[in-house]
């Protein structure tokens, strides 16, 4: 894994006393790209965890990416989605996605989107454009800027 923290892979685990959302987000998101942005403290992070987790409960395929500023280069950004999407073999976008799309249904969630580089969100947004019509992205962040 060469440095990837492995938490940063990980779904991270809800705060106790959390209010549970997971019988209205169990199903894969409808929608290609999914962006729920607010300012810190909003609870973006623990909505999209419940998410994942209904998603996952239900027989969903998804990955998770924490990111951050140490992914601000294109390629070590895909080499970390790679990672948490258990896919070594994918070091180029259209590796990526051609490797995601042979997964059938899946989906990418990316938290802390608002931590990354201009090109790197640019390249997030290449992702999206190739994306298999079974794919969806859902990306936490602070700020959507860069994600037109």
């Amino acid at each position: 894994m060469d440095g990837m923290i492995r938490t940063r892979l990980s779904l991270p685990t809800p705060p106790p006393g959390v209010v549970s959302r997971a019988s209205t987000l169990g199903a894969q998101p409808e929608t290609l790209l999914t962006v729920l942005s607010a300012p810190a403290g909003y609870g973006k992070t623990t909505l999209t965890a419940q998410w994942a987790a209904a998603l996952h409960n239900g027989g969903g395929a998804f990955c998770w990416l924490t990111a951050d500023i140490a992914m601000n280069a294109p390629n070590v950004f895909v080499r970390h989605l790679a990672e948490a999407a258990s896919l070594e073999e994918a070091h180029s976008c259209e590796a990526l996605m051609s490797a995601l799309e042979r997964r059938g249904p899946f989906s990418v969630f990316i938290d802390d989107l608002h931590l990354l580089s201009a090109p790197v969100r640019a390249q997030i947004m290449r992702l999206v454009g190739l994306s298999a019509p079974e794919l969806r992205f859902i990306i936490g962040t602070r700020s959507a800027e860069g994600l037109t």
